[in-house]
């Protein structure tokens, strides 16, 4: 969209400067300079009315903790713009980062504890999409639908059906809303610090550990290895502020294992739909497989021996 029209139909005091992120394949996020301070303008391209507002009911519920702000002109929170959905958040100062120290991932770690302490309670209303949600159907549905899809890669696609297949997270964990997609681009800092955690649109309710797993295979990818310290420290700063369960902690091992299958396998199923681009699938099929990869030459014994212990 261009920026012109935006600033037409600003709901607020005119803005002064109107910028555009770069990226955005689900979708676009403006930040808006005004007299009266800055916002950030999120455009969403496809995502259905009662799931924003479940998006903007979660956000309410955790709003003391560092994560987007909703905004209210005229007392709308939801807007239409060029026949789009469209919200308004406080903006957040910070930046991303691409290298972090030992603070900085506890940091990550802990916020992600608070975010399960404090939003247990919740519940969407209405259906929600389990991104990462693969009983047995789901997997052989997704997996049949992507071949007719004439998928690029099939024989990857098999591998990782297969492996996913063994690799299914137990029923029994704790549960409650979970981000799956605390990672690297999602997460700012100012001044040293975590200062936000974006992007809540795939927070859905499932495992507090797979939440926690995806985070550590985020941070702990580093090209195409897999830096298990890295990962720990996210861990260490989680477990400081949540303790695990003994099942969550006997199945950290497994679970993390799926938290790589898991985006590989649904990064096929969102490309042949469109919904991603392939540079990102390219990416995700090659880079990220090599890390799982690398991840896979860790025995459970010595992931143990490092994660058993919480080391400040």
């Amino acid at each position: 969209m261009h920026t012109a029209e935006i600033k037409k139909w600003w709901p607020g005091s005119q803005p002064v400067k109107i910028k555009k992120y770069r990226g955005g394949a689900v979708n676009e996020s403006y930040r808006v300079d005004t007299r009266d301070g800055t916002s950030i303008l999120r455009i969403y391209r496809r995502k259905p009315l009662q799931q924003i507002k479940a998006d903007i009911a979660l956000l309410d519920y955790i709003k003391t903790l560092p994560v987007p702000n909703i905004m209210t002109y005229n007392g709308k929170m939801i807007f239409r713009i060029d026949g789009k959905y469209a919200i308004i958040y406080q903006y957040i100062p910070g930046r991303n980062l691409k290298i972090f120290n030992r603070r900085q991932l506890f940091q990550v770690g802990e916020f992600l504890a608070k975010f399960h302490a404090q939003g247990g309670g919740f519940r969407f209303s209405g259906a929600r999409e389990k991104f990462y949600d693969f009983p047995t159907v789901k997997i052989k549905r997704v997996y049949n639908f992507c071949l007719a899809k004439k998928t690029p890669r099939p024989a990857l696609l098999l591998q990782i059906k297969e492996e996913i297949l063994d690799h299914q997270v137990s029923s029994k964990l704790p549960t409650g809303p979970i981000h799956v997609d605390v990672k690297p681009s999602n997460v700012l800092f100012e001044k040293g610090n975590l200062s936000g955690v974006i992007d809540f649109d795939n927070a859905y309710v499932g495992p507090w550990l797979l939440d926690l797993a995806k985070s550590m295979v985020w941070f702990g990818a580093q090209g195409k290895d897999f830096n298990i310290r890295t990962a720990r420290e996210v861990y260490n700063g989680y477990v400081a502020n949540r303790s695990l369960s003994p099942r969550e902690q006997g199945e950290l091992y497994q679970v993390v294992g799926f938290a790589f299958l898991s985006h590989i396998f649904m990064d096929f199923y969102m490309y042949v739909n469109g919904r991603t681009s392939k540079k990102y699938f390219d990416f995700i099929t090659t880079n990220f497989y090599q890390v799982y990869q690398d991840f896979k030459k860790i025995s459970p014994s010595h992931f143990y021996q490092l994660f058993n212990t919480y080391d400040r």
